[in-house]
């Protein structure tokens, strides 16, 4: 956790403009993950103001103000790191809770939220139980946990497109737009390509495994990207081009992910009353 603790403060200054911690690719992503948590509790029956939100692993917080634009009020960001909730406390969401704890070490009483998300989180814990008792213990009966995660060898992609070539053509694409888009990512600040060795993707199956009680929720997954990802840190939100591609390679995605496995996953549960 120290260790984690590190990396995070290490990168909070320039962790939303630089390509390879916040490329568009990850910012699509979490646009399209929060309108989906957006959707699913208003097909519920609830109206997003009305609920109370957790940000479990907020970072600089563009997961809750995303929540925000799109409705959510009562909403708290949890974080390990202070530089990252220096940063979180910048953007203009009135009435946010920055909370400066661990996932592990929760300083929240029982039943406390609605809803519960955790933005590309879970590979970030030693423990990944440590989300789901986070969960067990401050979700309301009728309470929604979302998670976006990352699965960066589902093993039907694996079968279906040898991995070697998959690596050989992404580099190749990687190549070229790096080129073309040269002179909008010559600005963006470059962080350090560090890691800390407790870090581990985990699939879904595995991420099912880790939730202590499964009886007490309602389970649904989405296997989202496959193609796109390949571009995280080499488009750019500037080019009408990289627009238009994104749009029509997410299309493409959106069709494959279901049959060969994507790169990110979508996981939600609801915890019975």
């Amino acid at each position: 956790m120290a260790e984690e603790r590190r990396i995070m403060n290490t990168w909070a200054p320039h962790y939303d403009a630089a390509a390879f911690t916040n490329g568009y690719v990850y910012r699509l992503e979490r646009a399209q993950f929060t309108a989906w948590v957006a959707r699913t509790v208003r097909q519920a029956g609830h109206e997003p103001h009305t609920l109370s939100v957790l940000d479990a692993g907020c970072g600089t917080g563009d997961v809750i103000e995303r929540l925000f634009r799109l409705g959510f009020m009562n909403l708290t960001g949890l974080d390990l790191a202070e530089g990252m909730l220096r940063e979180a406390r910048q953007r203009e969401v009135v009435g946010a809770r920055w909370v400066e704890a661990s996932i592990e070490d929760p300083p929240f009483s029982r039943d406390t939220f609605d809803v519960i998300l955790a933005c590309f989180t879970l590979h970030h814990l030693f423990d990944p139980q440590a989300f789901f008792r986070l969960v067990d213990l401050t979700l309301r009966p009728g309470g929604w946990f979302f998670i976006l995660e990352l699965d960066l060898a589902p093993q039907t992609w694996r079968r279906s497109f040898p991995w070697k070539y998959k690596r050989v053509a992404g580099n190749l694409v990687r190549a070229a737009f790096a080129r073309k888009n040269r002179r909008p990512l010559a600005p963006q600040p470059t962080v350090p390509r560090i890691y800390n060795p407790a870090h581990r993707v985990r699939g879904f199956e595995e991420i099912m495994r880790a939730i202590e009680r499964p009886e007490r929720y309602d389970i649904r997954q989405e296997s989202r990207g496959v193609l796109l990802p390949a571009l995280t840190s080499v488009l750019v939100e500037e080019s009408s081009f990289d627009r238009t591609l994104a749009r029509w390679v997410g299309a493409v995605d959106h069709w494959l992910a279901p049959r060969v496995g994507g790169v990110f996953q979508w996981v939600a549960g609801r915890r019975r009353s």
